[in-house]
């Protein structure tokens, strides 16, 4: 969602969770979860991309 230029953090702040039930899944899988996960409010593309961003660093912070 974009109000003056800014994009909300809503989307991020519901994701944590996806780190903990996708360990080993594929990233295609990864990012379609974190999708469906900001589908209701926050279905902005920048927004998505970043919190499959921190998926990413959540499950393997040490692997990116």
């Amino acid at each position: 969602y974009k109000k003056d230029n800014r994009i909300t953090n809503g989307g991020i702040m519901r994701v944590s969770p996806i780190a903990l039930i996708t360990n080993y899944d594929s990233d295609d899988m990864i990012y379609k979860l974190v999708k469906l996960v900001h589908n209701p409010t926050h279905l902005n593309e920048e927004a998505i991309h970043t919190s499959y961003i921190y998926i990413k660093i959540l499950i393997k912070p040490n692997q990116l």
